[in-house]
Protein backbone atom coordinates (compact mmCIF):
# COMPACT_ATOMS: atom_id res chain seq x y z
CA UNK A 1 0.00 0.00 0.00
CA UNK A 2 2.60 2.44 1.00
CA UNK A 3 4.17 1.77 -2.83
CA UNK A 4 1.16 2.66 -4.56
CA UNK A 5 0.69 5.79 -2.38
CA UNK A 6 4.31 6.94 -3.09
CA UNK A 7 3.87 6.28 -6.89
CA UNK A 8 -0.05 8.14 -7.04
CA UNK A 9 0.45 11.79 -8.47
CA UNK A 10 -2.80 12.52 -5.95
CA UNK A 11 -2.65 9.58 -3.02
CA UNK A 12 -5.06 9.37 -0.63
CA UNK A 13 -2.75 9.48 1.98
CA UNK A 14 -0.09 11.48 1.91
CA UNK A 15 3.00 9.06 3.08
CA UNK A 16 5.46 12.08 3.24
CA UNK A 17 3.51 13.45 5.87
CA UNK A 18 4.79 10.83 8.18
CA UNK A 19 8.56 12.15 7.94
CA UNK A 20 7.31 14.45 10.57
CA UNK A 21 8.01 13.98 14.08
CA UNK A 22 4.23 15.73 14.97
CA UNK A 23 2.59 13.43 12.56
CA UNK A 24 4.49 10.46 14.20
CA UNK A 25 3.71 11.97 17.70
CA UNK A 26 -0.05 12.76 16.90
CA UNK A 27 -0.47 9.25 15.32
CA UNK A 28 1.10 7.40 18.47
CA UNK A 29 -1.16 9.09 20.93
CA UNK A 30 -4.33 8.80 18.65
CA UNK A 31 -3.99 5.00 18.49
CA UNK A 32 -2.94 5.09 22.44
CA UNK A 33 -6.44 7.25 23.11
CA UNK A 34 -8.30 4.88 20.68
CA UNK A 35 -7.09 1.92 22.74
CA UNK A 36 -8.49 3.57 25.44
CA UNK A 37 -11.67 4.17 24.44
CA UNK A 38 -12.05 0.88 23.27
CA UNK A 39 -11.31 0.17 27.11
CA UNK A 40 -14.71 1.90 28.19
CA UNK A 41 -16.84 -0.30 26.19
CA UNK A 42 -14.91 -3.29 28.36
CA UNK A 43 -15.68 -1.44 31.54
CA UNK A 44 -19.54 -2.54 32.00
CA UNK A 45 -18.41 -6.50 31.23
CA UNK A 46 -15.38 -5.94 34.17
CA UNK A 47 -18.10 -4.61 36.35
CA UNK A 48 -20.46 -7.35 35.60
CA UNK A 49 -17.55 -9.93 36.38
CA UNK A 50 -15.63 -8.38 39.20
CA UNK A 51 -18.86 -6.69 41.40
CA UNK A 52 -21.51 -9.34 40.27
CA UNK A 53 -24.16 -6.75 39.44
CA UNK A 54 -27.04 -6.09 36.86
CA UNK A 55 -26.20 -5.28 33.42
CA UNK A 56 -28.36 -2.42 33.54
CA UNK A 57 -26.98 -1.41 36.80
CA UNK A 58 -23.68 -1.82 35.43
CA UNK A 59 -24.33 0.39 32.24
CA UNK A 60 -25.58 3.38 34.44
CA UNK A 61 -21.26 2.92 35.88
CA UNK A 62 -20.22 4.82 32.61
CA UNK A 63 -22.11 7.61 32.98
CA UNK A 64 -19.48 9.30 35.50
CA UNK A 65 -16.74 8.75 33.14
CA UNK A 66 -18.58 10.26 30.21
CA UNK A 67 -19.90 13.42 32.43
CA UNK A 68 -16.17 13.81 33.85
CA UNK A 69 -15.16 13.95 30.05
CA UNK A 70 -17.53 16.37 28.41
CA UNK A 71 -17.17 18.65 31.69
CA UNK A 72 -13.65 18.75 31.92
CA UNK A 73 -13.36 19.44 27.85
CA UNK A 74 -13.52 23.44 28.21
CA UNK A 75 -11.44 23.78 31.36
CA UNK A 76 -8.96 21.67 29.48
CA UNK A 77 -9.40 24.44 26.70
CA UNK A 78 -8.77 26.86 29.29
CA UNK A 79 -5.68 25.18 30.54
CA UNK A 80 -4.01 24.85 26.90
CA UNK A 81 -4.12 28.11 26.21
CA UNK A 82 -2.84 29.06 29.66
CA UNK A 83 0.18 26.61 29.87
CA UNK A 84 0.16 25.11 26.33
CA UNK A 85 -0.45 21.86 24.70
CA UNK A 86 3.07 20.27 26.15
CA UNK A 87 2.23 20.25 29.67
CA UNK A 88 -1.58 19.59 28.99
CA UNK A 89 -0.78 16.38 27.21
CA UNK A 90 1.32 15.03 29.45
CA UNK A 91 -0.64 15.92 32.23
CA UNK A 92 -3.26 14.17 30.86
CA UNK A 93 -1.47 10.81 29.84
CA UNK A 94 -0.26 10.52 33.47
CA UNK A 95 -4.15 10.84 34.48
CA UNK A 96 -5.32 8.50 32.49
CA UNK A 97 -2.64 6.12 33.14
CA UNK A 98 -3.30 6.73 36.48
CA UNK A 99 -7.20 5.70 36.00
CA UNK A 100 -6.31 2.95 34.26
CA UNK A 101 -4.19 1.72 36.84
CA UNK A 102 -6.61 2.89 39.64
CA UNK A 103 -9.05 0.92 37.88
CA UNK A 104 -7.32 -2.63 37.12
CA UNK A 105 -6.06 -2.45 40.48
CA UNK A 106 -9.48 -2.22 42.50
CA UNK A 107 -12.34 -3.14 40.12
CA UNK A 108 -14.30 -5.13 43.28
CA UNK A 109 -15.07 -1.77 45.09
CA UNK A 110 -18.20 -0.06 43.48
CA UNK A 111 -16.68 3.16 44.48
CA UNK A 112 -13.63 3.16 43.36
CA UNK A 113 -14.49 1.70 40.03
CA UNK A 114 -16.72 4.66 39.58
CA UNK A 115 -13.65 7.16 41.08
CA UNK A 116 -11.57 5.47 38.12
CA UNK A 117 -13.71 6.17 35.53
CA UNK A 118 -13.86 9.74 36.53
CA UNK A 119 -10.45 10.06 36.33
CA UNK A 120 -10.19 8.13 33.29
CA UNK A 121 -12.13 10.47 31.68
CA UNK A 122 -10.53 13.26 32.77
CA UNK A 123 -7.77 12.04 31.77
CA UNK A 124 -8.90 12.00 28.38
CA UNK A 125 -10.92 14.70 27.77
CA UNK A 126 -7.19 16.43 28.19
CA UNK A 127 -5.94 14.14 25.50
CA UNK A 128 -8.43 14.55 23.17
CA UNK A 129 -8.16 18.06 23.13
CA UNK A 130 -5.04 17.89 22.55
CA UNK A 131 -5.18 15.62 19.70
CA UNK A 132 -7.48 17.94 18.36
CA UNK A 133 -5.12 20.95 18.37
CA UNK A 134 -2.50 19.22 17.16
CA UNK A 135 -4.85 17.92 14.01
CA UNK A 136 -5.33 21.52 13.08
CA UNK A 137 -1.69 22.49 13.05
CA UNK A 138 -1.12 19.66 11.18
CA UNK A 139 -3.63 21.02 8.38
CA UNK A 140 -2.48 24.28 8.48
CA UNK A 141 1.38 24.01 8.41
CA UNK A 142 2.07 20.77 6.80
CA UNK A 143 -1.22 19.69 4.61
CA UNK A 144 -1.57 23.75 3.54
CA UNK A 145 -5.25 23.81 4.17
CA UNK A 146 -7.10 27.07 4.36
CA UNK A 147 -8.69 27.92 7.48
CA UNK A 148 -12.07 27.80 6.07
CA UNK A 149 -11.85 24.23 5.73
CA UNK A 150 -10.56 23.39 9.35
Amino acid sequence: MVKVELEELDPVIQIDLYRSFEVKLATSIAIGTGYCQTAIVFMPSLAVVALSLTTSLVSLMVIPLVLALGVSAPIIGRLLDKFGTKIVMLFGIFILAVGLLCLSLSATSFYLFIVSGVVIGLGLGAVLAHLFVISCWVRVHLINVPQDRL
